[in-house]
């Protein structure tokens, strides 16, 4: 695997990291369970874990019925960008 490979690898999964960490927290914040949404979006609870740990990815559609059934804007379930179009508080390479 080439170098940039390896650096999308690695952006990918803090992306993933910092949407479930913010899917988490709104959780909390409604008093909702990890089950209760993988009822909205019809999976089961081990599914759901799958994409909350990373493993496979969320599509835009259950971020989108997920913001939804929070009644939060999509962008809060997302990563904040910086200037160079990264994760905010990404390292920036040298």
């Amino acid at each position: 695997m080439s170098i940039i490979g390896q650096e999308t690898d690695t952006l990918d999964a803090r992306v993933a990291s910092i949407v479930a960490r913010k899917i988490r927290g709104r959780l909390a914040e409604s008093e909702r369970t990890q089950q209760d949404a993988a009822d909205v979006l019809g999976f089961s609870v081990a599914a759901f874990n799958r994409r909350m740990k990373g493993h496979v990815d969320f599509t835009t559609p259950e971020l989108f019925r997920l913001a939804v059934w929070l009644d939060v804007p999509l962008t809060d379930l997302l990563p904040r960008m910086d200037s160079n179009h990264q994760p905010a508080g990404w390292p920036v390479a040298a």
